[in-house]
């Protein structure tokens, strides 16, 4: 369904790999385990972009104090 929707609307749709079992810091499943798996799947993202040609510049939502 979603492959129909991208060709309707001229998009590519890509579905990476991710490798948070990889990361030790995922593994220990402790408090920050979150912090390990949103920094993996957007590092894929980043360096999918960014091997397609786009310069990508990625928001969280997450706040940060000034």
């Amino acid at each position: 369904m979603v492959n129909c929707l991208a060709d309707d609307v001229g998009v590519t749709h890509l579905t990476p790999l991710t490798g948070e079992l990889g990361r030790p810091g995922y593994r220990a499943n402790g408090r920050d385990r979150c912090y390990f798996c949103k920094s993996e799947v957007l590092d894929t993202i980043t360096t999918l972009a960014h091997d397609r040609g786009f310069r990508y510049h990625r928001e969280t939502g997450a706040e940060q104090d000034c």
